[in-house]
């Protein structure tokens, strides 16, 4: 993915996030993402990553400058009634 142009910033992003497990550092997708051939056009690919992470809802800020692949609403849906159910079990 990392030698696609055409690739959006947001499914680039995604992309280097889920290699690291699901969960990234900024540095962590600023080394995985050095001379990819979208960032390689772009001075301002740094900052380019990070307004993708803090403006698309499926990235989730872990704390600060780490961000992970939010669950889709659904799983945080089910997440939440086990978690009711466990408690009060």
């Amino acid at each position: 993915m990392r030698q696609l142009q055409q690739v959006t910033w947001r499914d680039l992003v995604r992309a280097a996030v889920e290699q690291h497990g699901g969960r990234a550092s900024l540095k962590d997708l600023y080394e995985t993402l050095d001379g990819a051939k979208k960032a390689v056009n772009n001075v301002h690919w740094r900052e380019q990553i990070r307004a993708v992470v803090q403006r698309y809802p499926e990235f989730e800020r872990i704390q600060s400058g780490v961000y992970a692949v939010a669950l889709p609403q659904k799983s945080q849906d089910e997440k939440n009634r086990l978690l009711t159910v466990q408690q009060t079990a």
